[in-house]
């Protein structure tokens, strides 16, 4: 067990100071009895186990994810676009202050997709690394678990909790579960991961669309990542498959 104090619960959970002290108070509105309980490091310290914090966030995780039914896939896609839903209202907000005309969009849009082919011309992916790049966030290279916190492929720090970590976890999920022919491979080229995305899972993301059009094999889009298809079809670059 590792203990960690509140400014870590909180940079993990992503809730305010009194939120987690309302989720602790059994005579509290906001209590939660499944809350992670604190206990004494001896006088006035407290703190958490960090093991209890990262299982009750999945539990909410989990928990938002239930419902509905009907194929797989289809089922897969609704988490993955529900979890994506506050990333798309933020992107909407933010539109008309972050790209005051179509020039500073394509030279947002051509560094984010510098960042992508980066990772598209590595030899190979683990399926954490994709699930992270189909949520929008750079992951760690052979990376083979999520990150406390990481950068947004627009530049954005991010935390566990944000929406974006949320769909990554749906997507690796999805991965973990698919029944394959062999076993699930841990390391793959990021091509097959892709073909894996657009022809078995079917899945719907706006990152995934960008990356299809790097590689010369584009799909309608959305609009969640306007820059960058933006820049991709203006300002392409090249991708080299040689690598």
């Amino acid at each position: 067990m590792q203990a960690i104090d509140l400014a870590e619960v909180i940079k993990i959970t992503g809730l305010s100071r009194s939120t987690i002290y309302g989720r602790t108070d059994p005579h509290g509105r906001q209590y939660d009895p499944t809350f992670p309980k604190k206990f004494s490091l001896g006088g006035d310290r407290v703190g958490w186990d960090r093991d209890e914090v990262y299982a009750w966030l999945r539990e909410c995780a989990e928990r938002a994810k239930q419902g509905g039914s009907g194929r797989r896939k289809h089922v897969a896609t609704a988490q993955l676009n529900a979890a994506d839903d506050e990333s798309v209202r933020q992107t909407k907000r933010k539109k008309q202050t972050a790209f005051a005309n179509v020039g500073e969009a394509i030279v947002a849009g051509v560094k984010q997709n510098q960042i992508l082919l980066h990772f598209l011309e590595m030899p190979s992916w683990t399926p954490h690394m994709g699930a992270m790049l189909l949520a929008g966030v750079q992951p760690p290279s052979d990376c083979l678990e999520f990150p406390v916190e990481a950068k947004g492929i627009d530049g954005r720090k991010l935390g566990y909790a944000t929406a974006e970590f949320t769909t990554a976890r749906a997507m690796l999920k999805l991965w973990q579960e698919w029944e394959f022919d062999d076993a699930a491979p841990d390391r793959l080229h990021p091509l097959a991961f892709l073909d894996w995305c657009l022809n078995e899972a079917e899945i719907e993301s706006p990152w995934l669309e960008v990356m299809l059009m790097l590689v010369n094999c584009p799909r309608p889009s959305s609009a969640a990542a306007d820059a960058s298809m933006l820049a991709a079809k203006i300002a392409p670059l090249q991708f080299n498959r040689s690598r």
